[in-house]
């Protein structure tokens, strides 16, 4: 009990800790001065012990709900919106297990009886009354939703501990709690020419409803191949950011993943698809809908239902701009680096991960080659 220090260099601050009743109480004394912490730590004993008799809420205590009350004001607004939307879900499903707990009497233990709870539960199927066996991947990505609350609170030294970073750790170290492997799927340069063509085909039957539409997919499947654009990127561009005289695209960083600006070259294709597309007088968005500037929402099951009329099984709209990296890799030789910047990827480790599965004579070319000629085999 007493005084202690937490962080480092210049953001080591001092915390006190007293045990009052039984019970522990931590807390900020809000300085990183030795000389002036134990002055703070009587103050700030004092206030704890004058809370505690008048039955205060404790300065620096904070319950579940509350925690995440901060963490949508302070955190939430700064990810991506897929990011945001699978949050919702998790904090959903959290909510119940610790609701109405203080951050500090959350345990590991606690984490441990919120994952059972969702293997028992299981993924909700189809059909009334049966569940299917939810994967690792998905409790993973609860638990990494609840560390967030937990780190967001503790930049706010509303907290100190991260039970649910540390229950994570402790459970991939045993091999409990594990990733599925990375995808593999990616076009083969047929079935990218079979799925143009369904997607074209689409667009100009005799009869076909909603014909721009369809045409305005079509242009999104090649520009999702040829740009590595993520799903969202490639659906909220606007015609600023092309620059035809730079042959690039800029896409800003306040869409990007990474929250910095990531500029790709155009190829051959994809530039002239860009300088057909149309421009809409209601908004400077390169792909929509309808005459009104109508955006798209997403295209996953637009893609797959193409796919499947194609005879192209189990593709998905992430697949595209997988097909993008290896054809960066196997066909034009960039070196990973080259491809990591490229896509956008944190680091060329993640690039290196994500298509480690390449057969391993590609692979070795693509990572010692560079790129050879930029205006050679592009379509």
């Amino acid at each position: 009990m007493g005084i202690y220090w937490r962080g480092k260099g210049k953001e080591k601050t001092a915390w006190g800790r007293l045990r009052i009743r039984g019970e522990e109480y931590r807390g900020s004394l809000g300085t990183n001065s030795k000389r002036d912490a134990p002055a703070a730590f009587q103050e700030w004993a004092a206030k704890l012990r004058a809370d505690l008799k008048a039955q205060r809420p404790v300065a620096g205590e904070i319950t579940w709900r509350g925690a995440v009350e901060h963490f949508m004001e302070h955190h939430f607004p700064t990810i991506e919106q897929s990011t945001q939307d699978r949050y919702m879900i998790s904090m959903e499903l959290l909510a119940p297990h610790f609701e109405d707990k203080l951050l500090s009497e959350i345990r590991k233990s606690d984490m441990a009886k919120f994952v059972s709870a969702r293997r028992k539960a299981g993924k909700q199927s189809k059909y009334v009354g049966t569940n299917k066996a939810i994967s690792d991947s998905t409790i993973i990505r609860d638990l990494q939703c609840a560390s967030a609350i937990f780190t967001c609170c503790s930049d706010f030294d509303l907290c100190e501990a991260n039970p649910a970073n540390a229950f994570i750790k402790a459970m991939k170290n045993r091999g409990q709690l594990v990733n599925g492997p990375a995808g593999k799927r990616y076009l083969r340069h047929h079935e990218e020419e079979k799925l143009l063509r369904r997607a074209l085909e689409r667009a100009t039957e005799p009869g076909s409803i909603r014909r721009f539409e369809k045409f305005m997919i079509a242009c999104a499947i090649a520009l999702y191949i040829d740009t590595g654009m993520r799903a969202h990127e490639l659906l909220q561009a606007r015609r600023s950011w092309v620059d035809f005289g730079q042959n690039q695209i800029t896409v800003p960083a306040e869409v990007t993943k990474a929250k910095k600006d990531r500029t790709i070259p155009l190829f051959p294709r994809a530039r002239r698809i860009l300088e057909m597309l149309p421009a809409n007088k209601h908004n400077d968005l390169l792909l929509w809908r309808t005459g009104a500037g109508k955006p798209f929402a997403d295209l996953n099951k637009t893609v797959q239902a193409i796919a499947r009329e194609a005879g192209i099984a189990k593709l998905k709209v992430h697949d595209l701009r997988r097909t993008c990296g290896c054809r960066l890799l196997q066909d034009h030789r960039l070196e990973m680096a080259e491809v990591s910047r490229w896509l956008g990827h944190a680091t060329t480790d993640i690039t290196e991960a994500a298509y480690a599965f390449l057969e391993a004579e590609n692979l070795h070319d693509a990572i010692g080659g560079r790129v050879i000629d930029n205006a050679a085999r592009l379509r």
